[in-house]
Order: structure tokens, then sequence, then C-alpha cells
């Protein structure tokens, strides 16, 4: 029983094979892939980052990207994923550096559609928000 694979085991590696043929230029920028295999009660999950996947973004300084700088290769990949998987939600996780000293971390939630049509509008999160650093992304989840 030991060498028997969970159905969901095929599933995520298959999901990963995926997102790094896909996404194999971004890769090799930098960009690093994880597929969560949730349980029963969640969604699996596809987090894009720069930063560590295992890095506690509060106390390490995470890398930071622009959306400008991946969508050329980005929205492609997320059409190619929806005829693949069907996508519930893509949240954009970003940075607010408030007075110079203290990061504060936004998710933002986009639907399919906005993603792929680029209405991407980051500086419209919060209104008390140094706009300027809004363009900063974390992480991007997708939940599958």
């Amino acid at each position: 029983m030991k060498y028997i694979r969970k159905f969901n085991e095929s599933i995520n590696s298959e999901l990963q094979d995926f997102c790094e043929t896909h996404l194999a230029y971004l890769i090799d920028e930098g960009f690093l892939i994880d597929v969560s295999n949730q349980d029963e009660y969640t969604q699996d999950a596809i987090r894009f980052t720069k930063t560590n996947l295992g890095t506690d973004i509060y106390n390490n300084p995470p890398d930071l990207f622009k959306w400008d700088d991946i969508k050329d290769h980005f929205i492609p990949f997320i059409h190619m994923l929806s005829k693949q998987y069907t996508i519930t939600n893509i949240k954009f996780w970003i940075e607010d550096e408030l007075n110079n000293s203290v990061k504060k971390y936004y998710d933002y939630d986009y639907d399919l559609s906005q993603v792929l049509e680029d209405r991407i509008n980051l500086s419209k999160l919060l209104i008390y928000l140094d706009t300027r650093s809004l363009s900063k992304i974390v992480q991007i989840s997708i939940f599958i």
C-alpha cells in the first residue's frame, strides 16, 4: 500500500508540470511556483512568487514584481490553465510600505475574465494606501 499514490498526488504532479511548462520563461527569470493540494474543504492553489515559498513575508523582505513585467506571459498561462481546470479565484498579494518603515500586505481578488482582459488595477485597492507602491506584487494565488 505504501507504493500506491493518492489520487490527489497525481493531479498535483500534473498541475505542477503544467505550470512549469507554461511558465518556463518566468521560471528562468527567477519566479517560483508551488501547487498546494488542499483538503476536501478547501481549494487547490497555485502560488506564483519570486519569494522563497517557505519565507515568512513579515519577517523576511520578499522579492517584489510588477504586473506589467509578467502579464505578457502570465495571461496566456491563465488562458491555457482555464481550458484544463476551473479557476474560481485569482488573488494578488501586494505590499504597501507606510512611512518607509512599516510594511503591510493586502490581498485583492480578481475573477478569470478580469485577468484575461488585463483589467488589473492594483491602485484602487484601498483609498488610503500610497498608490505608488501598489504595483509591487508579493504573490499571486490561483484557486482551482
